[in-house]
């Protein structure tokens, strides 16, 4: 009976109450009644007899049920109203949520569960208040999420795209299938952008506000940073992603295969690379930083998508420029550029210190060399006082002009065919960083380049030789005719002949020791050759190998 009387008091507790604290609601529905209701059912249940008091309390057990439920439902809507509101969006709902909390008053102040004639009213009432409150904040929450929801669909992937795995390609080929992507992707964002004004429209209606009101004026600011935000989040997927395939970090460890093919090779005076990274003589080529750099214009011209929400004019890209996330990954792609250059700069230095290959002229290097310490083929002076090449003036045999020694020749020969050696086995195609660097192109130019050095001296060694053994050659067969037959002795009456056979007696014996001095130099020169692989003619080889039995015959004569 005590417990009947406790519960019964309770119903003349109030609707609902507030927490002190967080300003919630909670329907006051003591859990006395609802024990009391509970077991007042068991008892009818199980035959028990039930004092009368809780008979008539149990006989309205359905409509506390009922309103119970419906007041859950009404504190539920008003308490997500209060708790999902952002402080941006309260001004704009603050006369609805005084409306609220004037509709609820009565189950706080007034209406106790003992007054069930007013009861049905209240609830129907906040009921309406509450749930048309409650609509417009979802509508409202619903248009935000959707508007994130098109923000993050932009940052799924990368506006840049490489599949992995991905060979490299020519820049150009590159840019084509990336400009058609950039088409599409502008096309899809627009229509997102556009989706975004409709979503926002439609919170404003649902609102009835005025879009001049500074509070509606707030928060599309609010949203507007939003935006914002979205924007660089959308630019910065495509920077992160441009960063991972140009830091050769991420490159080495993920052993990724470089971006573009590029071409070394010699151009006018200069090794260049193909395409370059810029061109200041002519801004309009496409170049490397030139390429990346549209690929930065195409990033930020997300940001050009949509007009602005706060004015409907214009776009969001100088905030979006001015943001300090987006300054970084530009400084990091901008200094990513600047060390792969670098480290092509050092390569490009593997071919320019032979830049004497192409920049200097062969021939008047050459005339240089031959100015060079030169010397006669022979150093020999006759006991009369007459040098070597002084009597082969006399016997008309063209020693040439004095001229470097052996070892000079061979020292630059070998120094050409060294360089030919070290070009040829060049590495190529190299990849530094990001480029895979072709440059079979600059190897052929520059072997072909030494190629032309070597067959200098080469070239004007074995006409030296063959030209001297020639002369030599052709003094022998003069005198080895001069002296007959028919012979002087033969023809006594014949001065002309006489002449003729004393002059050649006398170039033969002022030959004599200088003629066998000739030969061997002369051996050294076509040892020479040979060793390089250079073959002076069968004809002259033969002439020098029989020029010391002739001339040891001629000397006999």
């Amino acid at each position: 009976a005590e417990a009947v009387e406790e519960a019964a008091n309770r119903l003349s507790m109030r609707l609902l109450r507030r927490h002190d604290r967080t300003g919630l609601l909670k329907v006051n529905f003591d859990p006395a009644l609802v024990r009391l209701l509970r077991e007042v059912r068991f008892f009818l249940i199980y035959g028990l007899e039930v004092p009368e008091d809780a008979l008539v309390i149990y006989r309205s057990a359905d409509i506390y049920r009922k309103w119970t439920s419906q007041l859950d439902h009404i504190v539920e809507l008003y308490n997500a109203v209060l708790t999902e509101l952002l402080p941006v969006e309260e001004p704009l709902l603050e006369e609805r949520i005084i409306k609220m909390d004037t509709a609820l008053a009565p189950g706080l102040t007034e209406l106790k569960w003992s007054r069930e004639d007013r009861i049905p009213d209240f609830i129907e009432h906040a009921m309406k208040v509450v749930s048309d409150v409650s609509a417009v904040v979802d509508i409202m929450k619903g248009n935000l999420r959707k508007i994130s929801g098109i923000l993050n669909s932009w940052c799924k992937e990368s506006m840049l795209e490489r599949k992995r795995g991905a060979k490299p390609v020519s820049m150009d080929e590159y840019e084509q299938i990336h400009k058609a992507r950039v088409g599409v992707r502008l096309m899809n964002m627009t229509d997102g952008g556009k989706e975004i004004h409709r979503f926002v429209k439609d919170s404003s209606e649902s609102l009835k506000i005025s879009k001049s009101a500074a509070t509606w004026k707030a928060y599309v600011d609010f949203v507007n940073n939003i935006i914002i935000e979205g924007f660089v989040s959308t630019i910065a997927v495509s920077l992160q992603y441009l960063c991972e395939i140009l830091d050769p970090l991420i490159i080495a460890r993920h052993e990724m295969l470089p971006l573009f093919d590029v071409k070394i090779e010699l151009g006018g005076n200069e090794i260049v690379f193909d395409p370059p990274f810029h061109d200041e003589d002519n801004p309009s080529r496409p170049t490397l930083r030139n390429t990346i750099d549209g690929w930065l214009k195409d990033f930020f011209a997300m940001a050009t998508v949509m007009l602005r929400l706060d004015s409907n004019i214009g776009d969001y890209l100088n905030e979006i420029k001015e943001h300090f996330q987006m300054q970084c990954l530009l400084s990091l792609v901008s200094e990513l550029i600047d060390n792969t250059e670098s480290k092509c700069m050092e390569y490009r230095e593997t071919f320019m210190k032979h830049s004497i290959l192409w920049t200097d002229s062969v021939d008047k290097a050459f005339d240089r060399f031959l100015q060079e310490k030169p010397e006669d083929l022979v150093e020999f002076v006759e006991e009369g006082g007459m040098d070597f090449r002084a009597i082969m003036n006399r016997i008309k045999v063209d020693l040439g002009p004095p001229i470097p020694a052996l070892s000079r020749f061979d020292q630059e020969i070998v120094r050409f065919e060294e360089l030919k050696q070290e070009l040829s086995l060049l590495k190529t195609p190299t990849d530094i960083h990001w480029l895979r660097i072709d440059a079979q192109p600059v190897k052929v130019t520059l072997v072909a380049c030494a190629r032309k050095w070597e067959e200098k001296y080469t070239g004007f060694l074995k006409s030296f030789v063959e030209d001297r053994i020639t002369s030599l050659t052709g003094f022998i067969q003069t005198v080895k005719s001069g002296l007959g037959p028919p012979s002087a002795a033969e023809k006594p009456q014949d001065e002309k002949l006489l002449y003729a056979t004393m002059t050649n007696i006398r170039d033969v014996k002022l030959a004599r020791g200088a003629m066998q001095r000739l030969f061997q130099p002369l051996r050294d020169q076509v040892a020479l050759l040979k060793k390089h692989h250079v073959a002076v003619s069968e004809e002259h080889l033969n002439h020098l190998e029989q020029a010391p039995a002739q001339w040891a015959e001629v000397d006999r004569a």
